[in-house]
């Protein structure tokens, strides 16, 4: 009986198969840093968006200049994170990864949805976002006055600075 004999695998194999793995763990570890670094975003986020709560339904008369300034600097904080170029780079760097991988897998998508979300904020700078919170606050404070008074002329000057926004 003649045995068959298992070849043993070139080393332009090994190199290949080793460098697969290599390039996966690198893959793996790199999604971990945009995990971090995408609930990082979203943990600031979240807490201005309870500074913005807070000031709907609990906050004291004379605080709404503190939390608009407060609000500002979190989503401006969290603004700057989404935009910096170290995530670009990263997004990038997984973006051939992300290709290799079913469309519909959480991961891939996850990749996908993250630079596009990427693509659209660079154009936008921190300190608009910033000017923008902080009107948006002020804005509403003015209107929480306004409205039990029905003097909504006093809203024109929060609607103009929309406009110059």
């Amino acid at each position: 009986m003649q045995q068959i004999r298992k070849q043993k695998p070139t080393a332009r194999q090994r190199m290949t198969v080793a460098k697969s793995a290599r390039n996966r763990s690198s893959a793996e570890q790199m999604l971990v840093e945009l995990k971090r670094r995408l609930r990082e975003i979203s943990d600031l986020t979240a807490a201005g968006d309870v500074l913005n709560w807070d000031q709907a339904t609990y906050m004291p008369q004379g605080g709404a200049d503190a939390r608009g300034r407060q609000c500002a600097v979190l989503y401006r904080l969290a603004h700057e994170q989404a935009v910096a170029p170290a995530l670009g780079k990263l997004l990038d760097a997984l973006a051939c990864y992300g290709e290799t991988l079913p469309h519909d897998s959480d991961v891939a998508s996850l990749i996908r949805v993250a630079r596009r979300d990427f693509q659209k904020m660079i154009k936008i700078p921190p300190e608009h976002v910033a000017r923008a919170n902080a009107h948006g606050s002020a804005s509403y404070n003015a209107w929480t006055r306004a409205r039990p008074a029905n003097d909504f002329a006093a809203m024109v000057p929060a609607c103009n600075g929309v406009l110059t926004i």
